[in-house]
C-alpha cells in the first residue's frame, strides 16, 4: 500500500519505458537483450553477473526475476524494480523516477509525502528507533537534498548516536 494516490502511481507507470528504467538503474545496461515483447538482462536487484534472469514485459510494464532467492522473484511494476534495485521504498522510487525522467506530477502530493515521512521519522526518533529514523531521512534526502527539516533531524540523530556510543 502506497502513501500516494493510485492516480499518481498510474500516471507514472504509464510514462515509464522498461529500457529507460534499466538505463537509469545503470546495472550493466550494455547487456540488455531486446526480445520483441520483452527485455532480458542481468538482475540489478541481486546483482546477477552470469545469467539474464530479469525479464521485463514491455506492454505490461512489469518485471520478474527467475532467481528464486531474489527479492524480485515475485515481480512487480517498473517503479518497484527501480526502488528495489536502488534500495528505496516504493514511494522514494516513484519520486526518483519522476524526477529523473522529468515527469510532471502534482507537487502537493510530494509535499504531503515529505511531511508524512518527516512525521514518521520524528515518531521513530521519540521511540529511540534510530535505524528506522535514518532509513526514513536518508530516503528523503536522496529525493530532496535541500529538505532542511530532514537534514536537521539527521543531525539530531547523529548527535544522539554519538552520545550513546561508548568512548
Amino acid at each position: 500500500m502506497s502513501l500516494f494516490p493510485e492516480s499518481l502511481i498510474k500516471q507514472v507507470r504509464q510514462a515509464l519505458d522498461g529500457e529507460a528504467v534499466l538505463r537509469l538503474i545503470d546495472f550493466r545496461p550494455e547487456t540488455i537483450q531486446d526480445n520483441g515483447d520483452t527485455f532480458k538482462c542481468f538482475c540489478p536487484i541481486h546483482h546477477e553477473t552470469i545469467f539474464r534472469t530479469l525479464v521485463i514485459d514491455k506492454d505490461a510494464g512489469t518485471y520478474h526475476c527467475s532467481n528464486y532467492s531474489c527479492d524480485g522473484n515475485g515481480g512487480g511494476d517498473l517503479i518497484d524494480l527501480y526502488a528495489r534495485a536502488r534500495g528505496l521504498s516504493y514511494e522514494q522510487g516513484l519520486l526518483g523516477l519522476a524526477e529523473a525522467l522529468e515527469l510532471e506530477i502534482d507537487l502537493s502530493i510530494i509535499e504531503s509525502y515529505l511531511v508524512n515521512t518527516l512525521e514518521v521519522a520524528r515518531n521513530y526518533l521519540e521511540l529511540g528507533a534510530l535505524v528506522e529514523v535514518e532509513e526514513q531521512l536518508t530516503g528523503l534526502v536522496s529525493i530532496r537534498p535541500d529538505c532542511i527539516p530532514a537534514l536537521r533531524l539527521l543531525i539530531q540523530l547523529y548527535e544522539r548516536q554519538q552520545r550513546s556510543e561508548p568512548l
